[in-house]
C-alpha cells in the first residue's frame, strides 16, 4: 500500500503574561508576508507532540514510535531521530485487550524539558504508558533506554486529552491513570509525589489540554 507524505505544520501561539490571558493578539502577521515552509517524509503519522529547543536551535517532534528534531532555522532539515517502537508481544497483548493495531503502537504524547537539558519523553506504549529520557549529543538525540512505568503522567488511550508541565526538574499532570481512561487526577510526580481525589468536574471546561 503506498503511504502518502503527511505535511508537518506549525503554528506558534503568543500567550500573554499573568493569569488573565487576553483574547486579543499581541502581533498580526499577515498571511502574504509569511514565509512558510514544511516538512515532508513517507511514512511519517501520527504527530501527537511538540518542544521548541530555542537553546540548541531544534524542534523536537513526537510521533508514532519516534522522536526527531528539525532546524527551527529552517524545519524541512530533519536533524536526528530517535526510535521507541513497541515489541511483537506487547502490541499483541495489547490487541487482545480489544484495542486496534494503530492504537497499540506507542505515541509519543509529551515532551518536557529538564534543568540539565534532558528531556522527558513519555509515550503510550501499547496502552501501557511509559517514559524514558532522551538526550542531545552534537545535535543527535538518543533514548536512554531506562524506560518506566508511567502511569498517570500520560493517558493509556493515545486519543484521550491530557496535560502536563514540567516546573524545574518536577512533572506535573492532569490525566487519566487507568487503562480505561475513568480515574483522572491532577499529580506532582517525584521524590514527594501527590495526587488529588478523582473529581471528573474539575476537567470538565476548566482546562484547556492538549
Amino acid at each position: 500500500m503506498m503511504r502518502h507524505p503527511v505535511v508537518l505544520c506549525c503554528f506558534l501561539l503568543i500567550i500573554g503574561e499573568g493569569l488573565t490571558v487576553s483574547n486579543k493578539p499581541r502581533r498580526s502577521v499577515s498571511f502574504q508576508d509569511m514565509n512558510l515552509k514544511q516538512f515532508e517524509e513517507s511514512g511519517f503519522s501520527s504527530m501527537s507532540s511538540l518542544m521548541i529547543r530555542d537553546d540548541i536551535g531544534q524542534l523536537v517532534v513526537g510521533a508514532r514510535g519516534k522522536v526527531f528534531t528539525l532546524n527551527l532555522d529552517d524545519i524541512t532539515q530533519k536533524t536526528s531521530e530517535a526510535k521507541w517502537t513497541v515489541s511483537s508481544a506487547d502490541k499483541a497483548l495489547c490487541q487482545m485487550k480489544g484495542k486496534d493495531t494503530k492504537e497499540c503502537d506507542n505515541l509519543i504524547r509529551t515532551l518536557q524539558t529538564l534543568e540539565d537539558g534532558k528531556m522527558l519523553v513519555c509515550g503510550t506504549n501499547a496502552f501501557n504508558p511509559a517514559c524514558d529520557y532522551l538526550t542531545f549529543t552534537n545535535r543527535n538525540v538518543s533514548l536512554e533506554g531506562n524506560q518506566q512505568v508511567s502511569r498517570g503522567k500520560v493517558p493509556f488511550d493515545p486519543h484521550q486529552h491530557f496535560a502536563t508541565l514540567m516546573n524545574g526538574n518536577t512533572f506535573y499532570s492532569a490525566a487519566s491513570s487507568n487503562f480505561l481512561g475513568t480515574e483522572l487526577v491532577f499529580q506532582r510526580h517525584g521524590l514527594n509525589p501527590l495526587k488529588t481525589e478523582m473529581l471528573l468536574s474539575w476537567f470538565n471546561g476548566k482546562l484547556l489540554l492538549y
